[in-house]
């Protein structure tokens, strides 16, 4: 996978470090923010590469770019670093999963179940969102009708009782209180 090369500094004199700001590197910015004239850096003829897997970033910490160095530190195993493109990996990878990636190619759940040392295994589907059975206008008329207890209402719907208890609570606290919010349930 192809990572997103680093900008260099636009000083003329061909300066090969990252640009950090206004197309500088950090040193050149620090030149020109202190009111100096730019000059060339002593700069080794030969910049260390980082000795990572499958980097081609400066070395710039004990023979390593910044984001292998935070995976040494942390006492983690050195992996290639992500792109920054979010749009690379759509979906999560593991099979039959198409819920967006959070890490390492992983949606959170999965992402979570490897974290912990888990065996990856399906997840259970969404409660809300797109797979939720949305109430209807004539459902809702039976479940505002308080002639019926909650334990009928929902035989007779196909919902539990749990679900009828609290939609009835929606509807008490939700009720629309001028003449102008009425149309818009």
């Amino acid at each position: 996978m192809p990572l997103k090369q680093q900008a260099l500094c636009s000083f003329a004199g061909g300066c090969p470090f990252p640009a950090i700001a206004k197309g500088l590197c950090r040193k050149h910015y620090y030149q020109l923010r202190s009111g100096q004239t730019l000059v060339s850096l002593d700069v080794p003829s030969e910049l260390p590469m980082c000795t990572g897997p499958e980097c081609d970033r400066i070395a710039v910490i004990k023979g390593m770019c910044r984001g292998h160095h935070a995976q040494y530190s942390r006492g983690k195993r050195l992996v290639v670093l992500g792109s920054s493109s979010k749009h690379e990996h759509a979906s999560c990878s593991f099979e039959g999963c198409n819920r967006p990636v959070k890490s390492l190619g992983l949606c959170a759940g999965h992402y979570t179940q490897q974290r912990k040392g888990l065996v990856l295994t399906p997840l259970r589907n969404r409660r809300r969102g797109t797979t939720a059975k949305r109430w209807s206008a004539p459902e809702g008329a039976v479940i505002a009708d308080t002639s019926l207890s909650a334990r009928q209402v929902a035989e007779l719907l196909g919902r539990s009782k749990d679900s009828i208890t609290s939609r009835r609570r929606w509807l008490k606290y939700n009720q629309p209180t001028t003449k102008r919010d009425v149309g818009r349930e």
